[in-house]
């Protein structure tokens, strides 16, 4: 039996929409500080720890939980992403892509490992969630964008064309997860956080600057047959 889908555009959040430089604050710099003070030990232990952590927990539903890292560093992981939380912006043309796009009559989606508690506080501070169709994060999910079986339950619980989606994320793990998945049309960023240096070309398309998308897309879509699906 045939099903008529949507072609959706889909967002990542840090690194695509909002600048990577408040997650660096927040883990490079601040979390450390705290934690030295609160245990009253080195800045070598913990940068330790935090790799051992890395290596452990990197792509997995629990490295972007702050339940999981107050729980681990002990420390109120909730309270210190607050204490900064002026930091937390869009990157340079986020709106008026998202803008553009509405104006298209693009359906937009954000796709995001981001847990329930931070996703909350970043859409306060950028008032963005007003552009998007359906907010999505992994945690509601119950898998990280790493793991197949994220897209598989995404699709079940919010279908959509996979043959014409649009998807945009920072993460070259999360682009390789969902071009296995079936998403052809994908683009990566080129400089996710305004404190680091332009990302290393990979396969996928890079964004320069995100209304650069505006060129490659077509007129929307209304719906697909995704009798193949």
């Amino acid at each position: 039996m045939s099903m008529m889908l949507k072609q959706i555009y889909m967002f990542d959040m840090d690194g695509t929409l909002l600048d990577l430089a408040y997650d660096d604050l927040i883990w490079n710099i601040k979390v450390p500080e705290h934690y030295v003070r609160a245990h009253a030990t080195t800045y070598n232990d913990i940068h330790s720890l935090m790799h051992h952590y890395h290596e452990q927990y990197k792509h997995t539903l629990s490295w972007y939980s702050t339940q999981f890292w107050s729980q681990k560093l002990q420390l109120d992981v909730v309270n210190i992403h607050q204490q900064y939380a002026e930091h937390i912006c869009t990157r340079p043309y986020c709106i008026e892509l998202l803008t553009e796009l509405n104006q298209r009559g693009h359906e937009c989606w954000l796709v995001t490992n981001a847990d329930l508690k931070t996703l909350k506080l970043k859409l306060e501070k950028t008032q963005i969630g007003p552009y998007f169709k359906h907010i999505i994060s992994s945690e509601y999910i119950g898998y990280a964008k790493e793991d197949a079986q994220f897209w598989h339950t995404l699709h079940k619980q919010f279908p959509f064309c996979i043959k014409n989606s649009i998807f945009i994320d920072d993460t070259l793990a999360v682009l390789q997860q969902a071009e296995q998945f079936g998403l052809k049309h994908l683009w990566g960023i080129a400089q996710p956080s305004s404190t680091r240096q332009i990302t290393a070309n990979h396969h996928y398309p890079m964004l320069d600057q995100l209304t650069d998308l505006l060129k490659f897309l077509p007129k929307p879509l209304k719906e697909h047959d995704e009798t193949s699906q």
